[in-house]
């Protein structure tokens, strides 16, 4: 489950994205699924994210919050921070063994997603941020 902190730093960035893009902005959906990590898990998860998937949810953060950053090819250093502290967060809230990333960026609005699993207790999780201009 995520602990009030990480609930908390999700909210604000909802509020900043919201102000920030009065026809869009940034929403999330979490999904917490008991005893169905073996089914829901469509592919073999890493340990950790890699240094690019890390980037790439740190570019969708870095647009999400500022319409001066819509483009970007690459997110700023406190961007990347931000995106390894919600990740690390998110492994501490949660306790997974497998993580999978998976990104989708059409221009006007992007989404990534995160699909984990704790094997232990086949417990699965989703988060799924989306963003978009309008």
């Amino acid at each position: 489950m995520l602990k009030t902190e990480l609930f908390n730093l999700l909210e604000a960035l909802l509020e900043k994205s919201d102000k920030e893009y009065d026809q869009g902005g940034l929403i999330y959906t979490y999904t917490e699924a008991p005893r169905q990590a073996h089914s829901l898990m469509r592919k073999p998860g890493q340990l950790a994210l890699s240094e690019a998937e890390t980037k790439d949810f740190a570019r969708f953060l870095q647009q999400s919050q500022s319409e001066a950053s819509y483009g970007i090819k690459e997110a700023n250093a406190e961007s990347v921070t931000l995106a390894n502290k919600i990740i690390s967060m998110l492994k501490t809230d949660l306790e997974f063994d497998e993580i999978v990333f998976s990104t989708i960026d059409e221009g006007w609005d992007m989404e990534v997603s995160f699909s984990m699993a704790r094997r232990a207790d086949n417990r699965y999780y989703h988060l799924l941020f989306w963003w978009s201009v309008d």
